[in-house]
């Protein structure tokens, strides 16, 4: 009786078990792992964040449009913007439209944490970087986290102290080296202290 009574509660949890398998909307694992594919957990429109050391501002991020989308991406769009007080240096973004993906295990990580670290950002269409005297112009480019490289292989125009340089091929930056390279041919105007 015990035998027939275990084998008949296995059949049954069996049998539910396969009609929530099928019945239930599931995903395959690559589409699981493509953003695009994906809805936003959460879309703002019009907004601003603000990053505070202390009571201070020291940057700030703005856009027309956001989605968050889980777990760890946001993407923005439309006269984004972002600026960033490094003391003696002042950094700023400005695009188009762009993707960031955070090394958070959720949205919650992202918004609350200030120790959240961005593992790969991709900015298009206007792309306008400024760290100091320095003005990185282009249409597309991506920050690498892990290496600390922010590239492009579209052409780029590189404004700085006494010198304009254009890249047909784009280029490649290692923020932490400060080491530039760009690819193709290289055109410039460099002005003397005259």
């Amino acid at each position: 009786m015990t035998k027939v009574l275990v084998s008949f509660g296995f059949a049954i949890v069996f049998f539910v078990s396969l009609w929530i398998f099928f019945a239930s909307d599931h995903d395959s694992v690559e589409s699981n792992l493509d953003y695009a594919n994906r809805e936003p957990r959460i879309v703002v429109d019009d907004f601003m964040l603000y990053r505070y050391r202390g009571h201070q501002v020291v940057g700030t991020f703005t856009a027309k449009l956001g989605h968050f989308i889980e777990p760890n991406i946001v993407e923005f769009f439309a006269s984004v913007k972002g600026e960033r007080d490094k003391g003696e240096i002042k950094e700023s973004l400005s695009c188009e439209a762009g993707l960031a993906v955070f090394e958070a295990e959720g949205m919650s990580e992202i918004i609350n944490s200030d120790e959240t670290k961005l593992s790969y950002v991709e900015v298009e269409d206007q792309v306008r970087v400024e760290s100091g005297d320095h003005i990185i112009r282009t249409e597309f480019a991506h920050f690498d986290a892990d290496h600390n490289l922010l590239s492009s292989q579209e052409p780029v125009q590189i404004d700085g102290p006494k010198r304009i340089l254009v890249g047909e091929e784009g280029f490649e930056y290692y923020i932490d080296k400060k080491s530039l390279t760009m690819a193709g041919k290289v055109r410039g105007v460099v002005k003397s202290d005259d």
